[in-house]
């Protein structure tokens, strides 16, 4: 694995036994106050954020897994914070781990709300989740409207074309795909480690459009990481940001459609309001499989519920863009 295609590096598992000792000592240390209640809010695969009472002030305070994410997180947070219309939460404080304190955290700015990834569609009519998809992509694209001179991370983009990063960072997934993916600890099922073997195959016809502009992207734009009202749907704040980077906007609409997604209108949305590339639905697909892998390879968190829609998905994907119709 070639680490410098790779924005997080390492794998560190949070001891949440450590938590309670850790909101007290942070809370004192960084912000003077006493914590009092505090209760867990959410997490995914790279952290922990619960809510800290400290009676006068309440924040959110999140634990990372991953050594180095919570300083690069608040990079990210304050690159968006000045590109995008949404509220991006404030920044208190960033512990990385000591002797005293050893977990990386960041304390931030406590938003009334909750992820859309916790609403049922199904509670809401159809115009309500449209009016909500309109507002959130709105605000997607206001990042999206800022562009770098090169591709790559933010804090330090050195690529002249996107498939200088990309298309090595995607064939190192495909190798360990094909080397691990029949080991069943893995829970790869075998039709998507030969799709992986097949769409390989496929890369330049897939990624056969010009990719010119670079594009400032959250890179990890799905349900869980944008805040609504639950009575409204009016969007409250973006979150969560991941690898943020200048690079291909496809590569974060391929997130639109992740979860329930779809159930919002995210995507088709998005492709309404604002132009994109011709073969941005096979990229999407590509690019949504691939990283799924991605993660799993990061923080060892498996989400094989999701994987059979995935692959009929780019399976789909390639027969429409290529007429070529795959066998798995």
């Amino acid at each position: 694995m070639d680490l410098s295609l790779y924005r997080t590096k390492s794998f560190e598992s949070i001891d949440e036994t450590q938590i309670d000792g850790a909101v007290k000592k942070l809370s004192q240390r960084y912000l003077g106050l006493e914590a009092g209640h505090y209760e867990y809010l959410g997490g995914g695969s790279f952290g922990l954020a619960y809510k800290v009472d400290c009676g006068e002030k309440a924040y959110v305070l999140k634990f990372y897994s991953q050594d180095g994410m919570n300083t690069t997180q608040v990079k990210e947070m304050q690159v968006l914070r000045a590109a995008c219309r949404a509220k991006v939460p404030a920044v208190y404080f960033c512990h990385t781990r000591d002797e005293a304190v050893p977990l990386n955290a960041v304390g931030m700015e406590f938003i009334e709300g909750i992820t859309c990834v916790q609403l049922d569609p199904n509670d809401y009519p159809v115009e309500a989740r449209k009016r909500m998809a309109i507002e959130v992509v709105d605000a997607l694209h206001d990042i999206h409207c800022v562009h770098g001179e090169k591709f790559g991370f933010i804090d330090g983009p050195r690529y002249d074309h996107w498939l200088d990063y990309y298309k090595p960072f995607a064939r190192d997934l495909h190798d360990w795909t094909l080397a691990n993916g029949h080991d069943p600890r893995h829970k790869i099922p075998p039709r998507m480690v030969e799709l992986f073997r097949q769409s390989w195959l496929l890369f330049d016809r897939i990624f056969d459009q010009p990719i010119t502009r670079p594009t400032l992207i959250h890179n990890d734009f799905c349900v869980c990481n944008f805040m609504v009202d639950p009575e409204t749907l009016a969007l409250q704040a973006i979150i969560d940001p991941r690898e943020t980077m200048y690079g291909d906007v496809d590569l974060e609409l391929n997130q639109l459609s992740n979860i329930t997604g779809n159930d919002f209108f995210l995507y088709e949305t998005y492709k309404e309001r604002y132009p994109v590339s011709i073969n941005c639905d096979v990229k999407c697909a590509f690019y949504a499989i691939y990283n799924e892998i991605h993660c799993y390879r990061l923080c060892g968190q498996s989400f094989e519920y999701i994987y059979p829609r995935m692959i009929e998905r780019l399976k789909r994907e390639i027969e429409k863009y290529l007429g070529i119709e795959l066998t798995l």
